[in-house]
């Protein structure tokens, strides 16, 4: 079974009032993913943010920065981008309508993926299926004609697609996509833990998927906070899948923040614990076909 680890680095909200490790600027995001990378981490997963203000941005130059700083360090580690920015809806119950500043916020699939070839990412995550998005009224559009419409404008690329599933209808629609051909054959999945009003980091949540998951594909997962990372990162292993960890899932151990680096060596751990060794980039970019 091919395992391997990746490192969320920053995510697209986790400020340095929750820890003061998250990198903002991009070089800032390029040297913590290179320390992810020395410490085990095969695929670092990047957002980039505006550097003024540190909030979430869609910017290409700041992506294509990012990805020129990570390559003049390191050539092998997969650099994997967010594909989720403009997706996010505001909805206020007390509004009947959508309003045209929030409608505005919402990207056509080609200005999702804007980002990805220009800047030289090897990885991007489609997100199988819109879902509510925390307590309050945010909900995430990925509908699946723009999935399928992505997945199209990706084939002609050198980017690969990993399809991200937080509960069991979007693990099926991911199934099927892969399935009718939409994705290549090699494009792994990631299963996501913990997220509200996702699947819950429990184990028959990890069987449940894992009934779903299309024989033969390779496979990794996230857990949302600590708590569920420590409760089903194990298991996770001992079923054959990889970690995914760091800043933007679950940024402290022991309920004190860490570096992204100390997150990987972690799961390294766990992984070792579980007699498993994860692949190394080059072998995961010769396994995916993006060698």
């Amino acid at each position: 079974m091919a395992r391997w680890i990746t490192c969320a680095v920053n995510g697209s909200v986790v400020g340095r009032d929750v820890t003061p490790y998250v990198a903002i600027t991009p070089a800032e995001i390029a040297a913590d993913a290179c320390a992810a990378a020395r410490a085990g981490a095969a695929v670092v997963h990047c957002h980039v943010r505006d550097p003024a203000t540190g909030r979430s941005s869609n910017d290409p130059a700041l992506y294509a920065e990012l990805v020129a700083r990570i390559r003049e360090v390191d050539a092998d580690v997969l650099v994997h981008l967010s594909s989720g920015g403009g997706g996010t809806l505001p909805v206020a119950l007390t509004t009947p309508a959508i309003a045209p500043a929030d409608a505005a916020a919402i990207l056509p699939p080609a200005a999702r993926i804007a980002h990805l070839v220009p800047s030289g990412a090897d990885l991007t995550g489609l997100d199988c299926g819109s879902f509510s998005y925390g307590t309050g009224g945010d909900v995430y559009l990925s509908p699946t004609d723009m999935l399928y419409r992505i997945a199209d404008l990706l084939r002609p690329t050198r980017v690969l697609p990993e399809l991200t599933v937080f509960d069991l209808g979007q693990m099926a629609l991911a199934a099927e996509m892969r399935a009718r051909g939409a994705v290549p054959g090699q494009t792994p999945f990631c299963i996501g833990f913990g997220v509200i009003w996702g699947a819950p980091a429990r184990p028959a949540a990890l069987a449940a998927m894992l009934d779903l998951l299309p024989e033969g594909v390779d496979w990794g997962a996230s857990s949302k906070g600590e708590a569920a990372h420590r409760a089903i990162a194990p298991l996770i292993v001992e079923r054959g899948g990889g970690l995914r960890t760091g800043i933007e899932d679950h940024p402290t151990l022991d309920g004190v923040p860490v570096p992204n680096a100390r997150l990987v060596e972690e799961a390294a751990r766990v992984m070792a614990a579980q007699g498993a060794a994860p692949l190394t980039a080059r072998a995961l970019r010769a396994r995916l076909g993006l060698g």
